[in-house]
């Protein structure tokens, strides 16, 4: 919401990959959301996807929209939810994705002009931010207790400097006493 003050409408739609990974039909709600957004409805009566499209891409054409898509997993997703046609030249649309080449599968890009865009890799934390994070979610400090270095350390590796998992982790070891953390850790690397 930082910029969206800029934009005349805006929409935030996130974790898509877990939502479609859940529900066999949950485009058409995201769509919903989507279009609710940016027309400023509570309620949107459509049961075609195809035609949820079309509005979208109609109402992303009129107006300067700020649209973050997160969690974004395969290009039909991209083509449901923003269409093909493009979008009004003051909007902005972001895509998190781990799929880094999935902009250029997407048909937005397929247009006679496509539209301006620019990708961010991001990297996952060091080694030492890595284990003052899982640290913090487990015992409260920024570094092991005494007796669980080892163990905080092989788990500060496991997770890959991803810090939602350095955190679920970390959470879920609170309080637990070093042969559950290595039970633990046994357990996930089979």
């Amino acid at each position: 919401r930082l910029h969206s003050h800029e934009f005349e409408r805006s929409s935030f739609v996130e974790e898509i990959e877990r939502k479609c990974a859940e529900q066999t039909y949950v485009l058409l709600d995201l769509q919903k959301q989507l279009l609710g957004d940016i027309l400023r409805k509570r309620m949107i009566e459509e049961h075609d996807v195809d035609a949820c499209t079309s509005k979208i891409e109609k109402a992303l054409f009129n107006k300067p929209t700020l649209v973050v898509l997160d969690g974004v997993d395969n290009s039909e997703q991209v083509d449901v939810l923003i269409g093909t046609k493009g979008f009004h030249p003051g909007s902005k649309i972001i895509l998190t994705t781990k799929d880094g080449p999935l902009t250029e599968k997407s048909a937005i890009f397929g247009i006679k002009v496509p539209p301006k865009h620019t990708k961010h890799e991001l990297y996952g934390l060091s080694a030492t931010e890595s284990l003052r994070l899982l640290c913090w979610h487990a015992f409260g400090q920024y570094d092991p207790k005494e007796g669980y270095e080892e163990e905080a350390i092989r788990a500060s590796k496991f997770c890959g400097g991803h810090p939602l998992a350095l955190k679920v982790l970390g959470s879920s070891l609170n309080n637990e006493d070093v042969a559950t953390w290595s039970d633990t850790f046994e357990m996930l690397e089979s």
